[in-house]
């Protein structure tokens, strides 16, 4: 990724514990983590909602087409 190694992601990652500390990391990392799955839980219930909404969309479309004939 970016044209980095292997042993540049680790260094850049020492620098960065040795910059802010393991606390520090730690807790962005969980606040990321938190961050992604609200974000995948957004994704689930709005694909959801869309599914349920062109459900009953197609339903008044045959309704409509059969009203019609």
């Amino acid at each position: 990724m970016f044209g980095l190694g292997l042993g540049e992601w680790t260094l850049i990652l020492g620098a960065a514990v040795l910059l802010f500390g393991p606390k520090y990391i730690g807790n962005l990392g969980k606040k990321l983590l938190s961050n992604v799955r609200s974000v995948g839980q957004e994704f689930k219930e709005g694909y959801e909602e869309g599914n349920s909404t062109s459900t009953s969309a197609s339903a008044e479309s045959k309704s409509v087409i059969e009203e019609k004939r």
